[in-house]
């Protein structure tokens, strides 16, 4: 049945599949470099709202007494994290293991000392994440433009082995 639809066809209508199957391949592999690129930017802006966060729960572990539940749910979005069972929960998906770790690590020591001993502590981890955070945005200016050109050169490269 195949066989005799093509039979019947016109010559442009059997090779107009070849242009649009051409076409969605090189479309996927844009979209590949452009998702890994996203994913770079989006690690940038989490670690940026995580050093805001910090900032926020530095000075309010400073200024009163809070409970941890309540000062993480002050200072933190759900799409950052959760504090749940006595444990950090990070909700963030595009930061490498080693930021989750830091963060992780940062909030299992997290009221053991006293006021002065926590600012200081967030103070230090909030340093640690601005420089995580500088890498990153190095690490995106580098290779964000990369990963697109990439996707893109690749598709057009199958595309033309192909043809």
């Amino acid at each position: 049945a195949i066989y005799r639809f093509f039979r019947q066809r016109s010559f442009f209508h059997v090779w107009l599949f070849k242009p649009l199957g051409l076409l969605l391949i090189l479309s996927v592999c844009s979209c590949v470099g452009l998702l890994k690129s996203e994913n770079l930017k989006h690690q940038t802006s989490d670690l940026a709202e995580f050093i805001k966060a910090l900032s926020r729960l530095s000075e309010l572990v400073r200024i009163g007494n809070y409970e941890i539940d309540e000062l993480v749910s002050i200072c933190f979005k759900k799409s950052l994290g959760f504090f749940r069972n006595g444990e950090f929960v990070i909700t963030a998906t595009s930061l490498s293991d080693r930021q989750n770790k830091l963060i992780k690590e940062f909030f299992d020591g997290f009221g053991f000392s006293d006021t002065e001993g926590e600012y200081s502590r967030a103070e230090l981890y909030i340093n640690i994440l601005k420089n995580e955070h500088a890498e990153a945005l190095k690490q995106y200016s580098a290779l964000g433009s990369l990963y697109r050109s990439v996707g893109f050169m690749s598709g057009l490269i199958i595309c033309i082995f192909l043809l």
